[in-house]
């Protein structure tokens, strides 16, 4: 197998992993927070950040899988280049969700404190520094030509 549809396919399954796992591998919070439990009327009811934050995850994993597809299709280095360069940008997006832009729960003992946080970073960052390897590798090689 060549090395970019290897690294292809290894981007598409951290996008896939990023989109999905907030829902079900490592799940955030529930959708709905009574206000019970922020001592507010129980008819007020609000939609808890992570689960925001976890739909928003949907999108920036989605785009990175497609990259990770269109990375393992494409041939030409100009255009995988670019492609890693989106990567890098798509992968800051999803780490900033919810480290920055929209955020977790504000308990540290919520799940998606202690789980979803810490997987979604770990997962962003390796996407992150994946395109910057695989960037620096196809600018080098294109130089070479």
């Amino acid at each position: 197998m060549k090395k970019h549809v290897f690294f292809g396919l290894i981007i598409i399954f951290i996008g896939l992993m990023i989109a999905i796992g907030p829902q079900m591998i490592f799940p955030v919070c529930e959708k709905v927070n009574s206000g019970a439990e922020m001592n507010k009327p129980a008819a007020t009811y609000s939609e808890m950040k992570c689960h925001r934050m976890a739909q928003a995850e949907i999108g920036a994993g989605g785009l990175i899988a497609f990259t990770g597809l269109f990375l393992s299709l494409f041939k030409d280095m100009k255009i995988r280049l670019g492609l890693s360069l989106l990567l890098l940008l798509s992968g800051l997006i999803a780490l900033l969700l919810p480290t920055y832009l929209i955020g977790v729960c504000a308990n540290r003992q919520m799940q998606c404190r202690i789980l979803t946080l810490p997987a979604l970073s770990i997962l962003s960052i390796t996407v992150i520094i994946l395109s910057l390897a695989n960037s620096f590798m196809l600018f080098k090689q294109s130089k070479g030509e």
